[in-house]
C-alpha cells in the first residue's frame, strides 16, 4: 500500500531524522532507508501527484536531448537549475543515451532493452546515470551552481525471475515531499517499458532503497508532515488500480501510460512551495 508506506516514511523522518543543513537549507534527513516494495499502483493519492508530468520529465530524459521542454518542466520543475540555454548538459538525458565507452558513444537504453531479451538472468542488467567524472563537476558543465547532480536512476538493476522482469532501484538523494511521489511513478514506468520491449511481463512491484531521504524545514513542508502524521483520514490506497503501459512505438512516451481506475481527489490541497 503506497500511501501507507509513504505516511510511515514521513513519520519516521519527523521523529527520527537528523536536522542537517545541506545546499544552504535545513532538512530532516535519514541516511539509509529501505522503502521496500513499491506496488504496481505507485501513485501517492493523499495529495496530488502530477504523475503524467513526471512521465513527461522521464520522456525528456529518455529522449537523450539536452534541451529541457518548454512549459512547466522548464519554468517550474527545472527553473533556475539549467544552463543559460535551458539545457541540462551531461545530466540524465546524456547519461542514459550518450554515455561513453572506449569505442565511443554508448546508448544504455538500447543496450539494456536488447540485453534483457538475450540474457534475462544476467547480473549485468544495470542502468545508471552516475558518471562520477561528470557528476563531480556538473554545475561547472552547466555554468550554474544550482544544477543538481542526478538524484534517482543512480542505480537500477533488472533480472528476469520466474518469467517476470524484476527491478531493484537505489536513489542517491530524495526529497520525500516534492520528489519521491513523482520518482515512484517514473521507476514503475521504466520497469513496464523494459518488460514490454523485452517480451516479458513486469513483476507486480519493484524494490527501492533510499540513501539520503529528507524533507525541508519549511512551514509548508512541516505543516504537511504534521497533518499526515496526525490525520485520522483512511489510506487512499487502491488494491485494484495500477499503472498501465500501452506503447505506440519503441520510444518512451508519457502518453502511452494510463491508470486503470480514475484517481480520487486528494485529501490535502494546501500549497507546498519548492525550496530549492
Amino acid at each position: 500500500m503506497i500511501d501507507s508506506k509513504y505516511r510511515y516514511l514521513l513519520s519516521v523522518l519527523k521523529t527520527e531524522g537528523d536536522h542537517v543543513v545541506t545546499r544552504g537549507a535545513g532538512v530532516k534527513s535519514i541516511f539509509g532507508y529501505d522503502f521496500g516494495k513499491v506496488p504496481e499502483f505507485p501513485i501517492i493519492t493523499v495529495r496530488k501527484t502530477a504523475w503524467k508530468l513526471a512521465l513527461r520529465e522521464l520522456e525528456w530524459f529518455m529522449s537523450g536531448e539536452d534541451a529541457c521542454p518548454e512549459g512547466v518542466l522548464r519554468n517550474v520543475w527545472w527553473k533556475g537549475q539549467l544552463n543559460p540555454d535551458h539545457e541540462l548538459r551531461q545530466g540524465y538525458p546524456a547519461q542514459l543515451r550518450r554515455s561513453y565507452n572506449p569505442e565511443g558513444i554508448f546508448d544504455q537504453v538500447d543496450w539494456l532493452r536488447d540485453e534483457i531479451k538475450a540474457n534475462p538472468t544476467s547480473r549485468r542488467l544495470c542502468l545508471t546515470v552516475w558518471n562520477p567524472g561528470s557528476m563531480a563537476v556538473l554545475p561547472d558543465i552547466n555554468k550554474n551552481a544550482m544544477t543538481p547532480t542526478c538524484c534517482h536512476m543512480v542505480w537500477n538493476q533488472f533480472q528476469v525471475r520466474c518469467g517476470e522482469l524484476h527491478m531493484n532501484a537505489v536513489f542517491r538523494s530524495t526529497d520525500a515531499i516534492l520528489g519521491l511521489p513523482h520518482n515512484l511513478v517514473q521507476h514503475r514506468a521504466l520497469q513496464l517499458y523494459f518488460a514490454h520491449h523485452a517480451g516479458v511481463p513486469a513483476s507486480d512491484h519493484y524494490n527501492l532503497y533510499l540513501n539520503d531521504v529528507h524533507y525541508y524545514d519549511h512551514p509548508e513542508h512541516n505543516n504537511f508532515v504534521d497533518w499526515l502524521d496526525e490525520s485520522l483520514s483512511p489510506s487512499r490506497d487502491s488494491i485494484d488500480n495500477k499503472l498501465v503501459y500501452t506503447p505506440s512505438s519503441v520510444a518512451f512516451k508519457a502518453d502511452d501510460f494510463s491508470v486503470a481506475i480514475p484517481i480520487s481527489e486528494p485529501l490535502y490541497t494546501a500549497k507546498i512551495t519548492r525550496t530549492l
